[in-house]
Formats: C-alpha cells, sequence, structure tokens
C-alpha cells in the first residue's frame, strides 16, 4: 500500500497506531462460522480500508454481480441504498484512491465549506457544553449515509470483496468451567428510598461529539449500570473501538458496570476488538466490572434484565438451540419468580415504517408470544427512537434506542407501524431556531429506572441533556401497563 494512500486512510479517520497487533494475512478469509466454531487464535484482526487494487476488484464485482454487493452494503451501510447509490459511491472511492493526494485535498477543503455553513451560534448552550475540551462541529458529516458515502465504501468495501466472514473470535459459554457466573450477575434491590437508575444506550460507536457528550452525561451522573446494546462504527475495527468506543467510556469503568452487546459491525472484524475490550475493562477495574461473555442476565428479587447475542450464530438471528434454551429458561425462571422481564438485543424485533416483524422476531415468538415471558423489550440497529405499546400479537413494551451516535435522518410521524407508536423522536439534533443540520435527528439514550413496587419508569434523554419522553410503566397481570406517558 503507497505511503499517499495511507495518509488518505489517516485523512479518513483511520489510525492504525492504535492497533495492537495484527494477525498475518487478515484478508484469508474462510466460510462463515458455524455453531462449534474452532478457537480462532492469534491477536486481534484489523482488516484495513480498500486500497487502489481493493477498489478496483470492487468495481468489478459491482459490475458482474450488482446485487450482491448492493445487498451486502445495505447490510453494512443503509438499508435503504439503491444500486445507482452505491455503483456511484464505488466509482467515486475508487476515483479517490487512485488520487490520494487530491483526495486528501478535498476532504480539507470540504470540510473548511461544512464548518463556515454550519458554525454554532454564540448564544447556543445547555447544560454540560464544553467547547474547549468537547468542541461541537455541526458540518460534520461522518457516517452519513449519503455525505459520507465514498468513505463508507473504503472503509467497509472489504467485506464486500472478501464477503464471507473467517472464523469468528471463539464463542464464550456460560457452562464453560471457567465462568463461575454462569453469566448470571446480582442487580442491587430497589428500595423506597432509591431507585436504580441504568443507562441504556445504542448505536453509540462514533466518537462524533453527540456522542461524547453522551457519554459525559454517564460520566456526570455516574449510573451504577450503563449498557450498550452494540455497533462500533465503521467496522468494530480494534482501532475505531479505541477512538470511537474505549476513549469515551474510559472514565466511567471506575464507578459504572459497563455491559456490552455485540452488534453486526462488530462481527465484521469477527468479535475479536469486542471480547478483547471485555476483559480489558474487567482488568481495568475488577472490583466494579462484571461481564465475561457476549450474552447475560442481570437479576435482582423484582427484576430481570436478560441481554443477547443475535450476531454470533447468524446476522440478525436467534436460533442456536443452546442459546434459545438458555434465554427461556432465564426469563421461564424470571416469570415464575414474579420477575420483570426485561429484553435486551442488538437487532430489532420490528421496525418503524413497516406493518411487519423480523426474522429474529421468529426467532423468539414462542418465548415471546407463545409463553409470554417478556414484558419490555430494547434494541438498537435501526437509527431512531420510538416506545411502542403491546399488543395480542405484539405481547411487550418495544423500544428502539438506535439513536445513540450514528447520524440518522430526521425522523418524522405518519409511518406505518406494527405496535401502537407511544413516543417517536422527531426533533432535530439541534434546535430549529439554530437552523443547524436540521435534517439529522436527535441523538441521544434512556434511562432505565427500576422501582421497589416493580414499576419501571422510562427517560428518554438527548445528547443536551435534555428530557424528551418519560414514561411509567406498571406491572399487571397481563405485562406491563403505560400508567403515564409525558412528551415534552
Amino acid at each position: 500500500m503507497s505511503h499517499d494512500v495511507k495518509a488518505l486512510h489517516r485523512a479518513l479517520g483511520y489510525d492504525p497506531e492504535s492497533i495492537v497487533e495484527l494477525r498475518p494475512d487478515p484478508l484469508a478469509f474462510g466460510p462463515d462460522p458455524q455453531e462449534s466454531s474452532p478457537a480462532s487464535g492469534g491477536p486481534p484482526v484489523e482488516i484495513p480500508p480498500l486500497d487502489v487494487e481493493g477498489a478496483q476488484l470492487l468495481e468489478d464485482i459491482f459490475e458482474q454481480d450488482p446485487e450482491h454487493v448492493v445487498e451486502r452494503f445495505r447490510s453494512l451501510w443503509d438499508r435503504s441504498l439503491t444500486a445507482p447509490q452505491v455503483g456511484h459511491a464505488i466509482r467515486r472511492a475508487r476515483a479517490m484512491l487512485s488520487r490520494p493526494e487530491r483526495a486528501i485535498e478535498f476532504f480539507g477543503a470540504n470540510e473548511e465549506l461544512e464548518a463556515a455553513i454550519a458554525s454554532l451560534p454564540s448564544e447556543y448552550s445547555f447544560e454540560g457544553i464544553d467547547l474547549a475540551s468537547c468542541p461541537i462541529d455541526p458540518g460534520n458529516t461522518m457516517f452519513e449515509t449519503v455525505a459520507d458515502a465514498a468513505r463508507w465504501v473504503i472503509m467497509t468495501g472489504p467485506f464486500v470483496v472478501h464477503s464471507a466472514l473467517a472464523r469468528l473470535a471463539p464463542f464464550r459459554r456460560h457452562d464453560a468451567p471457567k465462568y463461575r457466573s454462569r453469566f448470571v450477575y446480582q442487580l442491587p434491590e430497589p428500595s423506597r428510598e432509591s431507585s436504580l437508575d441504568i443507562a441504556l444506550l445504542a448505536d453509540f460507536g462514533t466518537g462524533l461529539y453527540h456522542s461524547r457528550y453522551i457519554a459525559r452525561q454517564l460520566q456526570r451522573r455516574a449510573f451504577p449500570y450503563a449498557i450498550h446494546l452494540g455497533d462500533v462504527y465503521y467496522a468494530g475495527r480494534e482501532s475505531e473501538f479505541a477512538q470511537y468506543f474505549k476513549r469515551e467510556l474510559r472514565p466511567i469503568l471506575a464507578k459504572t458496570k459497563l455491559f456490552t452487546l455485540a452488534g453486526n459491525h462488530e462481527r465484521y472484524s469477527l468479535n475479536e476488538p469486542f471480547f478483547r475490550y471485555i476483559d480489558e475493562r474487567k482488568q481495568a477495574a475488577p472490583a466494579v466490572q462484571e461481564q465475561e461473555g457476549s450474552y447475560f442476565c442481570l437479576r435482582s428479587e423484582r427484576f430481570q434484565i436478560v441481554g443477547i447475542d443475535t450476531q454470533y450464530f447468524g446476522s440478525f438471528r436467534y436460533k442456536n438451540a443452546e442459546l434459545l434454551n438458555w434465554a427461556e429458561s432465564m426469563l421461564d425462571e424470571g416469570r415464575r419468580s414474579g420477575r420483570v422481564n426485561i429484553l435486551l438485543s442488538p437487532d430489532e424485533p420490528y421496525t418503524y415504517g413497516s406493518k411487519g416483524t423480523t426474522d429474529l422476531f421468529t426467532d423468539l415468538r414462542r418465548i415471546v408470544v407463545q409463553r409470554r415471558l417478556v414484558d419490555l423489550w430494547f434494541w438498537g440497529n435501526t437509527h431512531y427512537c420510538a416506545l411502542f405499546g403491546a399488543t395480542k400479537a405484539l405481547p411487550f413494551v418495544g423500544s428502539c434506542i438506535g439513536h445513540g451516535g450514528y447520524p440518522y435522518e430526521r425522523e418524522r410521524a405518519g409511518k406505518p407501524t406494527p405496535a401502537p407508536l407511544l413516543f417517536l423522536e422527531t426533533k432535530g439534533r439541534f434546535p430549529d431556531w439554530t437552523r443547524l443540520r436540521p435534517d439529522r435527528g436527535n441523538n441521544g439514550y434512556c434511562v432505565l429506572r427500576l422501582k421497589a413496587d416493580g414499576s419501571v419508569e422510562l427517560r428518554y434523554i438527548d445528547w443536551m441533556a435534555h428530557e424528551r419522553c418519560i414514561t411509567t410503566l406498571e406491572p399487571t397481570p397481563s405485562g406491563l401497563a403505560v400508567k403515564s406517558l409525558n412528551v415534552v
């Protein structure tokens, strides 16, 4: 790879200096892992972005089989992509890699132009704003579906060219002798004097300013627990974990028990950086950090939070018999003990804008519908924020919180929905009066507040620390019911 192409990669945000080690021949891809996937061994994989030869190969593959390439990019990048969009982005990426010096100049000039167009008004402020240590750059278009298309191709193109993944990092099973916890961890019991607050966030791993301000809220509020439902962009590389995830959450590890799930973007780097990070934070704060595997159960007398892995044994699915049995046994024990069962997954059972359900929902139908073992389900992956009510066909309160860090397109009301829509985040990233980025949606997270009487309060908070929706769910014989709802 030429020095100029490496310089372009750095200009695009790829920092190879954050890599600890490389495994030889990282692009020696083999078949997808089977359920008995052997240990991959060796240090973490770091698959570099495309070079000019890789871009030419990608363009050739696209010309031969555009449907395959578009489908791969939809799973990696954005499900709404069209073939003309993908083709144009590939050609643009190849041109940039062929002329890296000009591309670097282009990106620099474009950043200056965007900064001139989108500058912060002097009167703009919010709780916790600190422009000296955490600048806000409204003109930054990194990770955006259209504006960042060429970079998406360069950064994720290797996973399309080599479309079948190599063997994933060894799977960690709850019943392995080394894991005495069996991946079940004790939650503190809420009391009348003190409820238990848990910060839930998803699609957070971008390192953009709104993600950084969310991380600062987590640090300032010192939540006893924080749970990330997955996705470090672009592809869960070691360097991307270092820049966009570890750095931002390092300050909370001494006080906040952090649990993480692996999304599809972590899977593209074979889950190696994901598992490594679990071990790193446990070593850094052994008295606080507990997580050992890619799934877990957090349990108190009144509540139970079950996080599942919907990527390792097939993307966006939950078909592995062992994991299905584990999840059903956890949730069944919770139901028999009178606990409120809360399910967390990287991927969605259904999506706002569609009347249907997903394959993941089908995989979990027995647990969720036939046995009604789930009271409240949170997920990420799809980029918006919403709260849904329960129905006979979908007998759980559902919430998508995939708006943590991804610069998603602003949502609007009135689309089809499979369940009653109780709250939809429709505001822009900045207040309308600023006229800044009205096309981007408001990023944020959810505070799950568990109370001694068995009720649950949800507080949806945006990256500027504004409360957007507060709802209270109370237990009934048929599950959680909405007691109050206040959209701010």
